[in-house]
């Protein structure tokens, strides 16, 4: 059976052991909805132009690959596959910064998991190795910016306490998600929903 990982990347994303037995002082699980209106998490605020835009940080645009920088649909796709990494680098390696400036304030899932990552972290837990792959992806135009179709396999990866002990395991699932970017003077996600499909 699939779990989640912060609720608010539905059947995916929030899982396995981050919610077990420390939902209590974790972020509030954000839902998304089972139908095409999955927006609701992280509609707050409309991407807004490159020109008006809020300046992403100088540190988080000098570790992007060159690849994730091009204001170009292949560039927003390369940003998207950083991005699935930098949540496995935030839970394999907890650092609770790897998240940090790679998405608007509007992304209440992208919220959700800088929170429990950082959290993560200070708890000592981390998982024995990456969880997430980006199997593939599509861009297309989303005036001003780009969205991106993403399709993420989930490995049946343990998480470890502080002294290597396994405390929970994750299931292996696959799901895909449509993930909204806008671009200042680097990608940033605006907003992450899951695409219900029959087979995720």
């Amino acid at each position: 059976m699939r779990r989640n990982f912060v609720g608010a990347v539905a059947a995916l994303l929030t899982g396995a052991t981050l919610l077990t037995g420390c939902s209590s002082t974790g972020p509030a699980p954000v839902g998304v909805a089972a139908t095409g209106s999955a927006g609701s998490t992280g509609a707050a605020r409309s991407p807004t132009s490159g020109v008006s835009g809020p300046t992403v940080p100088g540190p988080v645009t000098n570790r992007l690959p060159a690849a994730a920088r091009a204001a170009t649909p292949a560039g927003a796709q390369a940003f998207v596959d950083f991005y699935v990494e930098s949540i496995n680098t935030a839970f394999a390696q907890p650092s609770g910064t790897a998240l940090q400036g790679l998405s608007t304030p509007s992304c209440d899932v992208c919220s959700a998991l800088e929170a429990r990552a950082a959290q993560f972290a200070s708890s000592g837990q981390h998982y024995a190795g990456p969880i997430y792959r980006t199997r593939s992806s599509s861009a297309s135009a989303q005036p001003p910016g780009q969205r991106v179709v993403v399709d993420i396999e989930q490995f049946g990866v343990a998480t470890l306490d502080r002294d290597g002990k396994q405390i929970d395991r994750n299931q292996p699932s696959q799901a895909r998600f449509a993930v909204s970017l806008e671009f200042t003077n680097a990608w940033q996600v605006t907003r992450w929903s899951e695409i219900p499909t029959s087979t995720a």
